[in-house]
Parts: C-alpha cells; sequence; structure tokens
C-alpha cells in the first residue's frame, strides 16, 4: 500500500482565499489563490487535497494573468504529468 499525505491549507492570514472546490479521482479538491499588490499580473495558486492521498496532496505554483505564463513550474508540471484531470478541473480556477 503507497504512502497517504494531506493537503496543508494555506493560511487566510497571508491573504490566501479560497476560490473553488473539485471533485478528482474520488477526493475533494480545493484551489486557493493569492494576489499581491504590485506583481505585475502574477497570482499565487496552491490546491490542497481534502483529505489523504497517495503520492502529493499539495501542489504550489503562479501564473500570470497578462501572459499566461507560468512560474513555479515544478509542481504545475507534476500536476500535469501526474493528474492532467485534476489539472483540467482547477483550470476554470485560475
Amino acid at each position: 500500500m503507497s504512502k497517504k499525505f494531506s493537503g496543508n491549507k494555506p493560511n487566510k492570514k497571508d491573504g490566501w482565499v479560497e476560490v473553488g472546490k473539485c471533485f478528482f479521482d474520488s477526493f475533494g479538491w480545493t484551489v486557493f489563490k493569492m494576489t499581491k499588490a504590485n506583481n505585475s499580473g502574477w497570482s499565487f495558486f496552491k490546491i490542497s487535497a481534502d483529505e489523504k492521498v497517495a503520492v502529493k496532496a499539495n501542489y504550489r505554483f503562479s501564473k500570470n494573468s497578462e501572459t499566461a505564463e507560468i512560474g513555479f513550474k515544478r509542481d504545475y508540471l507534476l500536476l500535469e504529468s501526474g493528474r492532467p484531470g485534476l489539472l483540467s478541473e482547477v483550470s476554470k480556477f485560475l
């Protein structure tokens, strides 16, 4: 049996706002967003599992609303390759 990981919700005091929820692969996921002033269109996203899941329970990356460029690509690429259906679900919140 593979190890399970818990999603860690970000702290709202740090400016994170819940922007959506989705259901993928029998698990609930929550999408959080943080936008800072004077950040040239960049927003930060965190996708967090609502319960324990295999492999990875948290994904963090940024996206520029003006250029659609993805920053901090490591987690985005892991999401794209490991859970493409989840990426499709959360894309409507990005």
